[in-house]
């Protein structure tokens, strides 16, 4: 979701203009403390969760470190995709397209759990 609001602000920056230019150094400044703050909390929130863990859960977690959580994969894939193709999208429609093509997969993939009953 971070990353869907980081991108989003940069989009907003840079509608509208008539000629591009790189997006406000406040949007980019925005996006790059979001990605720290996401990394941090993601860091503390995984370690905590994996401090003293042995047996299946520590082997599930070396499963979803080799990438054979079939969801992370799909999505790293899509990741590579959005990454390759929204340059197509104009210097403008890149940011939208990214705000989009990655916010909403991560909300999905979020859902995935609650969905199914995981805790």
């Amino acid at each position: 979701m971070w990353r869907w609001l980081g991108y989003g602000v940069v989009w907003l920056s840079i509608r509208g203009q008539q000629s591009y230019r790189a997006p406000a150094g406040w949007a980019l400044a925005l996006l790059a403390l979001l990605a720290v703050i996401v990394l941090g909390v993601t860091a503390a929130v995984t370690d905590r969760a994996a401090s003293g863990v042995g047996g299946a859960s520590a082997l599930r977690r070396r499963i979803y470190w080799l990438s054979r959580d079939l969801y992370a994969f799909g999505l790293g894939v899509w990741l590579i995709a959005v990454a390759a193709l929204s340059g197509f999208a104009g210097p403008v429609g890149v940011w939208a397209v990214d705000a989009l093509a990655v916010g909403i997969p991560f909300l999905l993939l979020a859902a995935i759990p609650i969905r199914r009953g995981w805790s």
